[in-house]
């Protein structure tokens, strides 16, 4: 089975991450065009000059409109790769347009409002499209490695967890609160919330989430790079997201157990999980519930969005 793709928003994800590097798969049309199961049947971008660069690269058709591209290409899978701002557009012709694909890929966090994101999930669920939602750290192995860890009390009881962003809470914390629900399920509180600033169409918070187990530091300051610290009894976890770097240290020995990861073709994890999903040997990793779920807090911390 080859998955017929059409890709919306030739940006940073949708292209340009990796768009000099043959190597990597960082980006949504280079990870389609290299997978053996999916087929990159062209992509759709308003502008003209990421159209030729597509094209330039891929040697395949790009669209300005949407209904033209579906009725040429037909695909299997559509995977939406705009602005968050822009994304509540697509949503609108998809359902208009009455567009069924067998599945949607959504970029996280779906949209700033969540009467769009349920509206536009509920559509897929009514008619039968299989949800995928890009938080992709939920789709990589050392994830579950990670929980098992976590679980057998690897390095004891975690109490204080803490996390270093700068690029927005919707950009950078959609991913780490997606990814602190993945490994400590269930209702969180939200406390001592403080504004920082605005920066374009996102907000920087330093705020805690807590339950009667965690206590979730979010801080939002100029570091040399995002990461994570989980805190426990016997040692601590270490995770540098944009290095990909993930160990454990033990107090003990004070020596560091890696976590290998495949963060660095993160594309293709996810790919992989859309085309077991498809041909019914598994589900999605991250879909409509973990993401509204990330939404709703994203949402209660900033009161901005509805």
């Amino acid at each position: 089975m080859t998955i017929k793709t059409l890709v919306i928003g030739l940006g940073k994800i949708g292209m340009m991450y990796d768009y000099d590097d043959k190597k990597s798969s960082l980006s949504h049309s280079q990870s389609i065009n290299k997978h053996p199961h999916f087929f990159l049947s062209g992509a759709i971008d308003s502008s003209s000059a990421q159209r030729n660069k597509f094209f330039k690269k891929f040697k395949k058709p790009t669209y300005i409109n949407l209904k033209q591209a579906i009725k040429e290409k037909i695909p299997d899978l559509i995977i939406i790769s705009v602005g968050t701002k822009e994304a509540d557009e697509i949503y609108t012709q998809i359902i208009k347009l009455k567009i069924r694909p067998k599945a949607i890929l959504f970029e996280k966090p779906v949209s700033y409002y969540l009467v769009n994101a349920k509206k536009i999930f509920n559509y897929c669920n009514n008619n039968n499209i299989h949800i995928f939602v890009n938080y992709n750290r939920r789709y990589d192995q050392s994830t579950f490695l990670l929980e098992k860890k976590i679980k057998n009390d690897y390095i004891g009881k975690i109490k204080k967890i803490e996390i270093f962003y700068k690029k927005g809470l919707y950009n950078a914390c959609s991913h780490y609160i997606n990814f602190i629900q993945k490994i400590f399920p269930g209702e969180k509180k939200i406390k001592k919330k403080h504004f920082i600033k605005k920066i374009k169409n996102d907000f920087l918070f330093d705020f805690i989430l807590y339950n009667k187990d965690q206590q979730i530091y979010f801080y939002a300051k100029k570091t040399k790079n995002e990461f994570i610290r989980m805190i426990g009894d016997h040692g601590k976890l270490v995770y540098y997201t944009e290095l990909d770097e993930l160990f454990f240290v033990k107090d003990k020995n004070n020596k560091k157990f890696i976590l290998k990861n495949n963060y660095s073709q993160g594309q293709i994890s996810v790919l992989n999980n859309i085309y077991k999903t498809l041909n019914n040997k598994s589900f999605p990793l991250s879909s409509s519930d973990d993401a509204i779920e990330c939404l709703t807090y994203l949402n209660k911390i900033n009161k901005y969005y509805d």
